[in-house]
């Protein structure tokens, strides 16, 4: 009797962008793998993969209960797209303005990823390559940081395309490879780094938010949520404390409200903290994982 696979897992195939609406932190693939049992699978056979370590900005959020949907200021979310896109070979593809690919000549390329596990949005958090799976037996079960470079996680994050995000799905010597390749960015501001206002922003507004300020992605869907409550809106520290984001600074071991790395005076919050300086508390129950949104 054949046991059915777990993760993490290795798997090989191809991305599919035909007709999907990608985004700078996640890309359909079709394996060629056997899959573990009650994964989601779309039509095509395709499963999402949710890039793990990373968040790009949102090109599509969806508040709960709100009838919108949002996005950050669209240069740096089709960046992160256009990004993803190339780095998995897809150099020619046309985007309408759903951001969905409308024609892409390219025929399907092929890559392999190491998933990690599900998150609640039925995508699978991974590391993800382009190419062909460089073992001729058995893969190593967790990621040698001296690969992470080389994946489209590492590569993102290295040019500033995304920001991060770092959970307890990542083990310390990956988050410190990652913070690593931030720093990079950060010094040389590339990217979204020539632009990010998390420090300093103004936050009664959402307008600007989706316009011109370039924050967090975390950040951002929080307080998209906080503005399209309905009235009488709670207060924004009110909204946090119902909210229950939990996190913790890199080598420090108490879990604290997400709320306390953030001051608010004159209609301005500022983020007192390096981003990647923080991990998020997963509240996916029996999972180690974060829910990546």
């Amino acid at each position: 009797m054949s046991l059915s696979p777990s993760y993490p897992l290795w798997i090989t195939g191809h991305f599919t962008v035909p007709l999907k609406s990608p985004d700078g932190d996640s890309i359909h693939f079709v394996s060629d793998t056997q899959l573990p049992p009650l994964l989601k699978t779309h039509r095509d056979g395709s499963i999402s993969l949710r890039l793990i370590a990373i968040d790009a900005p949102e090109t599509h959020y969806a508040p709960r209960g709100a009838s919108v949907t949002l996005k950050q200021p669209t240069e740096w979310p089709l960046n992160a797209t256009k990004a993803l896109l190339q780095f998995c070979g897809y150099s020619s593809f046309i985007l309408n303005s759903n951001q969905r690919i409308v024609e892409c000549p390219t025929p399907p390329q092929r890559g392999f990823a190491l998933l990690i596990q599900p998150d609640k949005y039925s995508r699978v958090l991974s590391w993800v390559f382009r190419g062909e799976l460089p073992f001729a037996r058995t893969p190593p079960q967790t990621l040698p940081s001296s690969w992470i470079e080389q994946s489209a996680n590492g590569q993102l994050l290295k040019k500033g395309f995304v920001y991060p995000y770092f959970s307890e799905s990542i083990n310390p010597e990956q988050t410190s490879t990652c913070q690593e390749l931030v720093q990079d960015a950060q010094k040389k501001s590339l990217g979204i780094w020539s632009k990010d206002t998390s420090q300093h922003f103004d936050y009664t507004d959402p307008s600007p938010l989706t316009q011109t300020q370039l924050i967090w992605p975390l950040l951002f869907r929080r307080l998209m949520t906080w503005h399209t409550l309905p009235p009488p809106r709670p207060t924004w520290s009110e909204f946090s404390r119902q909210n229950k984001d939990l996190v913790r600074l890199k080598n420090l071991p108490q879990w604290i409200p997400l709320n306390n790395l953030l001051t608010i005076s004159q209609g301005q919050m500022s983020l007192l903290v390096p981003i990647q300086n923080i991990i998020i508390k997963s509240t996916l129950p029996n999972k180690p994982g974060a829910p990546y949104r």
